[in-house]
């Protein structure tokens, strides 16, 4: 959790406009004052952290009378805000031709000196917010899961802003990515209550509607309407901080911090504002990685789980449930190839990934070779898996597709999923041969007729 800092300001100059300058700045800023040019090159070796510089120019004073300063390479790495008493165009360009932030007159009100280093604050607030980010971001993408990535950003968002609840709604998808310091979930869960997802969901876009982005300090005081402020006591939330994410003239998520303590509430706003990018280019990539997996997994002829996927669900079982297994493997495809070209061959080999997608009964259908397809299931009783089969073997052949099926179930996987597998693949062959036996038989009766 980050503490809260106020920023430092290193003013080197004159003591009686330091002096004036201080007064002004007090409790906004911490503040280092130095003479001159040398004892402020000092000051920024010195001091733990300096965030930016401020050089009083008085009259008759030049660029020229600060060079030690300007010869530290710690000051070009920071703002510098120049106040001059005679700011002529000159002095401007001079200034910015060093990188100077900003240059302020003098003889400026005080009205007018507070909104310049209120501006200042705000760049310096915006530039720690990036900082901020670019290490939550770092943090969360050493997930290898693209999920795991947004519910680890979560919950590092959740603790540096002390919020009670952290969500990311995206789009239309009523499982959002949450994270929740009051019932400790920890990253990897991701659920809301369908009723309060939709609550959620139609209250914010209305106040989206009228107020873009929002940071509601009391919703007991906020403008919203009686309906709106009775959901948000029900859901159990004190303020609210969301951001809609706009990408391609569409609502890709909104992201909300629930119960921010006040004192935080603005600096929040702002960081989630400038969240949004960053959410964009991490929603590109998990979306880029669920379709290179998706493409990686699916057998692009058929529809099915192809081998990769097979080879990973293999390393990835329950060791510890039950299996249920069916080895099916297309009987005289070669027979078709050569008789009435691939093309058919090709068609019987969709027919008959079809059937088994369609009856596979909640089992995973994958082919793992040119014309066998295996369909895995796990939890399931001896008895439950034997009742699927018969109603499976069944519904298959009212296709009148010529298959060979093996079934076998285990109560688990410790003795491996290569031995389950050959006990399927034994079962399956059986039957392959007791086709062959049949049609050998069906021929020589067919040569005696």
């Amino acid at each position: 959790m980050v503490q809260e800092r106020q920023f430092t300001l290193l003013i080197v100059g004159a003591a009686a406009q330091r002096k004036q300058l201080a007064e002004l700045l007090q409790g906004h800023f911490v503040l280092i004052e130095r003479d001159d040019g040398l004892s402020g090159a000092a000051a920024l070796v010195k001091a733990a952290r300096v965030d930016a510089v401020v050089i009083i120019l008085a009259k008759g004073q030049e660029l020229a009378d600060f060079q030690q300063l300007h010869d530290d390479p710690e000051f070009h790495r920071l703002p510098v805000v120049f106040l001059a008493e005679q700011v002529s165009a000159q002095k401007m360009e001079e200034s910015f031709s060093v990188g100077v932030f900003d240059i302020i007159p003098l003889q400026a009100g005080p009205l007018f000196l507070q909104a310049r280093f209120a501006r200042l604050r705000y760049v310096l607030q915006s530039n720690k917010n990036t900082a901020l980010l670019q290490s939550l971001i770092r943090r969360a993408m050493k997930q290898e899961d693209p999920d795991q990535v947004f519910l680890h950003f979560l919950r590092y968002l959740g603790l540096m802003t002390e919020a009670e609840r952290a969500y990311i709604f995206e789009g239309n998808i009523q499982n959002p990515y949450t994270w929740s310091k009051d019932r400790n979930y920890s990253p990897g869960r991701r659920k809301l209550e369908r009723t309060d997802y939709v609550t959620m969901r139609k209250i914010l876009n209305r106040l989206f509607a009228r107020y873009g982005s929002l940071a509601i300090e009391n919703v007991e005081q906020c403008l919203c309407a009686d309906d709106e402020k009775k959901q948000f006591r029900r859901l159990g939330i004190r303020n609210i901080v969301a951001v809609p994410v706009e990408f391609h003239n569409r609502r890709l998520c909104v992201i909300s911090l629930e119960n921010v303590p006040a004192r935080k509430l603005r600096e929040v706003r702002h960081l989630l504002e400038q969240m949004v990018t960053p959410l964009i280019m991490m929603f590109a990539n998990r979306n880029t990685v669920f379709h290179l997996r998706a493409n990686s997994a699916i057998d692009q002829m058929t529809g099915t789980l192809n081998r990769n996927a097979f080879d990973r669900v293999g390393l990835e079982l329950n060791p510890r449930e039950s299996i249920g297994v069916l080895f099916a493997d297309i009987d005289n495809l070669k027979k078709v190839n050569d008789e009435s070209g691939h093309a058919w061959g090709d068609r019987l080999i969709c027919d008959v990934a079809e059937a088994l997608l369609r009856f596979r009964h909640g089992g995973n259908v994958f082919r793992i070779g040119g014309d066998e397809f295996v369909i895995l299931w796990q939890g399931l009783t001896e008895r439950q898996f034997q009742q699927m089969g018969r109603r499976l073997r069944s519904q298959l052949a009212e296709r009148n597709l010529e298959l060979s099926l093996g079934f076998y179930w285990a109560p688990d996987v410790r003795q491996g999923f290569d031995a389950v597998m050959d006990k399927a693949d034994q079962e399956m062959y059986s039957e392959k041969q007791r086709h062959r036996l049949l049609e050998v038989r069906a021929k020589g009766e067919g040569r005696t007729c």
